[in-house]
C-alpha cells in the first residue's frame, strides 16, 4: 500500500510539473537501428538541399543477388544500398527523386541508382512528400570494382512556385564511411 501511494505520488507531481506554463523543448529522438549482415551505420547528421532535409542511415555494399515479389537478379558489379530518411522542411508538398541521386566514387566517377534493383525492391523512382512529412527509402547502385563509394551526392528538390520557405542548395555531398570497407 505505502508503495502504491509512494508512485501515485510520485506521477501526480510529474504530472503537474508536465503543466507548467512555461514551454520546454522537445526531448531529443534517439533512432535506434538493428544492422543487418554487413551494413554499416553512416553518419547521423541531416543535411538540407532543396526542401529537403536527409540522414543516411545504414549502408551496405557488396550484395550480389536480389529477389523482389515479381523477379531476381544478379548484378554484373555487386551492389551498394543507402537507406536514407528524407524530411520535408516546407509547409507545402514537393516532389523527392531518387533516380537523381548519384553515388561518388573515390576516382570521381558518378554513379546513378540501379534501375533493375530499385524495381525489383519495389522502391519509387521519385515520391512526393507532403508538408513537414518523412519518408524512409533504400537507394540501390551497381559500382563498377576497383573504387570504393565516397559520398552520396543528394539531390534534393527544384519545385519553386508552391514553397513557402526559401530551398536551400540544389545538391549536398555526404560521406558514407564504413561502405568503402565493405565494398
Amino acid at each position: 500500500m505505502r508503495r502504491t501511494t509512494l508512485a501515485l505520488t510520485v506521477l501526480a507531481l510529474a504530472t503537474i510539473a508536465g503543466c507548467s506554463s512555461t514551454p520546454t523543448g522537445a526531448p531529443a529522438v534517439t533512432v535506434r537501428e538493428t544492422l543487418g549482415p554487413r551494413e554499416v551505420a553512416l553518419p547521423a547528421t541531416s543535411h538540407v538541399s532543396g526542401h529537403f532535409e536527409v540522414r543516411l542511415l545504414l549502408g551496405r555494399c557488396g550484395i550480389t543477388y536480389l529477389t523482389g515479389t515479381h523477379a531476381e537478379f544478379e548484378p554484373n558489379n555487386p551492389l551498394c544500398r543507402v537507406h536514407e530518411r528524407v524530411t520535408s522542411t516546407d509547409a507545402s508538398y514537393h516532389s523527392f527523386s531518387t533516380s537523381r541521386q548519384r553515388l561518388i566514387l573515390a576516382d570521381g566517377t558518378q554513379v546513378a541508382p540501379s534501375i533493375d534493383a530499385m524495381e525489383i525492391k519495389r522502391q519509387p523512382d521519385s515520391v512526393t512528400v507532403g508538408g513537414r512529412d518523412v519518408v524512409e527509402l533504400d537507394v540501390y547502385f551497381e559500382p563498377p570494382t576497383g573504387s570504393p563509394p565516397q559520398t552520396l551526392r543528394f539531390y534534393g528538390d527544384t519545385d519553386t512556385g508552391k514553397s513557402v520557405t526559401p530551398p536551400g542548395p540544389l545538391s549536398v555531398d555526404l560521406p558514407v564511411p564504413g561502405l568503402a570497407a565493405a565494398h
